[in-house]
């Protein structure tokens, strides 16, 4: 089933309801929004500097219930627009970019058609378009096209596969696994990309591994529907993106919806991620040949989107010389409703490097984490996700950056979510009291079985407050006697802030994530 539909269902509307839209821009602090009309309708999007079109285009393909692989967005001219232009740069193509802080448009242009298109009929130029530049006159038998804001690498990427697939190259089918994968291939037969289709997942309708049922049933583990790990996925990624030289190394990932040989001429969207070579996985290794950086940043980003799924099978492994290096993959199980948290499990938990006290750096990356930004990225290019998994976000940053103040390790946050037996963790404990709470706060009798995002926003304040009383009760008992303890890389000895500089210098060098956002985040 493709995005842009509340609650699994799927809206259909005639080219005649979509018409034209009148667009206007303003600024809102540090963001703009774009206004649309779309009848007597009038629609607003957010989006900020680095936000493409693509971002806009998710946005009103979710408002409208119009499948985001069938939307195309013409210019006055009739041509289709690049979903990968900048807004930005749509605008000041249209002579309108003055654009800065407090700026208006003022009367607005019908600039856009908004278009459903037929895909396998009318698909983007780009599609069609062979290796020299010349449109083909047959249409592509199979295909994969990004249907979310994407980096410069994936969209390298896709266009390699897609010279491929018109050459007869076939995806290869994993058998592992509880859901649909396909290995997509270059034209020498090397491994590219993943693509995980929402259909295909685990209780989805067209899983092929046994799970099947009704599309956004409830999933293998708690807090996760069918149909909602693909978007998790990106979720995930932006949310590392966003970490700068403290990434985890999630590999790109965006949305996309394929046409493949297997599919029997049915395109699907799913999440595409870059493949990641590797020599193994962690399962088959001891936690200390890892190396202590890569695991700190991994266990970092788990901790913060909630990972519910963190097994050794999901890190890939390059050999030790002389330490082993991670790559996190399988985000599906990221940023659960809060019910997921009773109990979670992250196999870093036992090993060296978690129980180590936290480079320096790393704290005072973790001290300025910002949820808010967090969440505000995640709900303008992916506005289907569901407004609990962000409170979700909220709760688990704020327990992250006051335990970590507090002196905690990453081993003695990563307990407070393992449960005994039945019973919830501490986590998960304090969530159900919070909820229950706010429930009885607000008379809201049946808080549990809110639907998607109908409620939540005017619950999740009452939560947030029950919840955060609750914790730093708790904390007073869970943390250390002493002050927050800080380490040099490698060394497991505390040192105070001023001795790390002298510390950071006459360590080696390790190796780097990349010094800057690849999707500009």
């Amino acid at each position: 089933m493709l995005d842009g539909a509340s609650q699994g269902l799927q809206k259909k509307l005639s080219p005649e309801d979509l018409g034209v839209m009148e667009l206007g821009t303003s600024s809102e602090g540090d963001a703009y929004c774009l206004k649309f009309r779309h009848g007597a309708r009038d629609i607003q999007l957010q989006f900020h500097s680095e936000d493409m079109l693509i971002d806009a285009k998710r946005q009103l393909s979710f408002i409208l219930g119009v499948s985001m692989a069938s939307l195309r967005l013409d210019n006055m001219n009739g041509e289709e627009v690049d979903d990968s232009m900048s807004v930005i740069d749509f605008l000041s193509a249209l002579d309108q970019s003055e654009l800065s802080a407090g700026a208006c448009v003022g009367e607005a242009k019908n600039i856009l058609s908004v278009v459903e298109r037929d895909l396998l009929q009318n698909p983007p130029k780009w599609i069609t378009t062979n290796s020299v530049g010349d449109q083909d006159s047959c249409l592509p038998s199979a295909f994969v096209m990004p249907t979310s804001h994407t980096c410069e690498l994936m969209r390298q990427i896709i266009a390699e596969v897609n010279r491929a697939l018109r050459d007869g190259v076939h995806p290869e089918t994993c058998d592992g696994g509880s859901g649909g994968v396909y290995f997509l291939l270059s034209k020498d037969g090397e491994q590219r990309a993943v693509f995980k289709p929402l259909d295909e997942e685990a209780r989805a309708p067209h899983n092929p591994k046994g799970y099947q049922a009704a599309m956004y049933s409830d999933g293998l583990k708690k807090g996760v529907l069918s149909g909602e790990s693909g978007v998790r996925e990106f979720a995930t990624y932006m949310v590392d993106c966003r970490s700068g030289t403290h990434r985890a190394g999630v590999p790109s990932t965006c949305l996309a919806v394929a046409l493949l040989p297997q599919f029997d001429g049915v395109p699907k969207e799913g999440s595409l991620q870059m493949f990641v070579p590797a020599d193994d996985t962690a399962d088959d290794w001891g936690g200390d040949v890892m190396c202590a950086d890569d695991v700190q940043r991994i266990a970092v980003l788990d901790l913060r989107i909630g990972n519910i799924d963190r097994t050794g099978e999901n890190l890939m492994l390059i050999k030790p010389n002389p330490f082993a290096h991670l790559t996190p993959i399988d985000h599906g199980y990221c940023l659960p409703t809060l019910d997921g948290l009773d109990s979670v499990f992250f196999v870093w938990t036992s090993w060296s490097a978690a129980a180590r006290a936290l480079d320096y750096k790393i704290t005072e990356f973790i001290k300025k984490l910002d949820v808010e930004a967090d969440i505000s990225l995640l709900k303008r290019r992916l506005p289907q996700i569901r407004s609990e998994s962000l409170t979700t976000l909220r709760v688990c940053t704020l327990v992250l950056q006051e335990c970590v103040a507090a002196g905690m390790t990453l081993q003695d946050i990563a307990r407070l979510y393992g449960a005994k037996g039945s019973q919830r963790s501490i986590i998960g404990r304090m969530v159900f009291q919070a909820r229950r709470k706010a429930r009885v706060e607000m008379d809201m009798h049946a808080l549990h079985s809110l639907p998607q995002g109908a409620d939540w926003a005017s619950v999740e304040p009452a939560m947030m407050k029950h919840f955060k009383k609750l914790f730093f009760s708790k904390l007073k008992q869970l943390a250390p006697p002493t002050a927050s303890a800080i380490s040099a890389p490698g060394s497991g000895k505390a040192l105070s802030p001023d001795q790390f500089s002298q510390a950071d210098t006459a360590s080696p060098g390790g190796r780097r994530r990349g010094d800057s956002s690849p999707l500009g985040l």
